[in-house]
Formats: C-alpha cells, sequence, structure tokens
C-alpha cells in the first residue's frame, strides 16, 4: 500500500545576519488541491526550537487558504546566523489526490534581525524561494487492480463475439 503524506524540509539562509523571526508559507500549484497531514509542522530545533514557533498551519487545513508559519524569538539575543540548514518539515496529505503533478513554492520568506553590530535590518530577499514538484501516480496495487479488470473486460468481449453453436436435436 502507498504512503498517503508527502513531506517538505524547509531550508533557510540567513546571509550572515542575526534574526529575530521568519514568516512563510507554502503556495501549491494548482491551488487548493492539498491538504495539511495531521502533524503539519515538525521544527528541526537548528536554530529554531517549536518553542519559538508562534503560529503554524493546523491539521487537515488547506495549503493555500493563508496558512502562514511563523517563527520567532521571544527575546534576547536573536538568533544566530545560519546557511541553508533545514529548520522544518512540513507534512502534506496525499491520500485524496488525483494522478498528476503538483508543485509547492515556499513564498513570502522575511527574517527581521540585526547586523553584528547591532542595527536592525529586514531581510526580505535573504534567498530565492524554490520550487518543488510531487508527481502522484496510483499505488501498484491500484494498477494491478485495473489492469485484471481490463484483462476480465477484454476476455468477456472475445467471449461474447464468437458465434454461438447451436446443438442438433
Amino acid at each position: 500500500m502507498g504512503t498517503s503524506t508527502y513531506s517538505l524540509d524547509i531550508r533557510l539562509n540567513t546571509d550572515s545576519y542575526l534574526a529575530s523571526g521568519i514568516q512563510f508559507y507554502i503556495s501549491t500549484t494548482p491551488a487548493d488541491a492539498l491538504t495539511y497531514g495531521a502533524t503539519p509542522f515538525t521544527v528541526l530545533n537548528n536554530p529554531f526550537t517549536s518553542g519559538d514557533l508562534g503560529l503554524a498551519p493546523s491539521g487537515g487545513s488547506t495549503v493555500n487558504s493563508g496558512n502562514q508559519s511563523a517563527f520567532f524569538k521571544g527575546g534576547s539575543p536573536d538568533y544566530p546566523a545560519f546557511s541553508t540548514n533545514a529548520i522544518a518539515t512540513l507534512q502534506f496529505n496525499t491520500a485524496s489526490l488525483a494522478g498528476g503533478t503538483y508543485v509547492f513554492t515556499p513564498v513570502g520568506v522575511e527574517f527581521t534581525g540585526s547586523t553584528s553590530g547591532g542595527a536592525p535590518v529586514d531581510l526580505t530577499t535573504f534567498a530565492s524561494p524554490d520550487t518543488f514538484s510531487l508527481q502522484v501516480i496510483p499505488e501498484p496495487g491500484s494498477c494491478a487492480l485495473l489492469g485484471a479488470g481490463g484483462w476480465a473486460l477484454i476476455s468477456f468481449r472475445k467471449q461474447r463475439s464468437r458465434p454461438r453453436r447451436c446443438a442438433k436435436t
């Protein structure tokens, strides 16, 4: 039996700046085709911890309906600078998706932070968003069942197309 979830790691880079917060959301193509899994957001504790998570989508909610994720540092000091860390894993429910290709795009990534000298800076373009594709294919059991059904239908049609012989009395 195939899996009914898809997981996506979110990797970010603060471009050597200290950071006090981040906010982002995921957009999908086609829109509104996907929902979050039962555990939509797992914090990977580097450098953000689950205690820093101020906003996260709820399980089963539609992905494109304004479900944002946000980490905020409660107090001083800011988060240390980091590069290409996987900070969290998002989980999506794929059980009801039809076969096809779906595109995930992290959007609206925004950091607020400060330089090592303490001057505040907005890091709205710290990294370009990447796009990820998911191709949904039917599970092998479904394919086998469809194949067996097709074979049975062809066999049935062949038997019906043969001329019938009448028994002589």
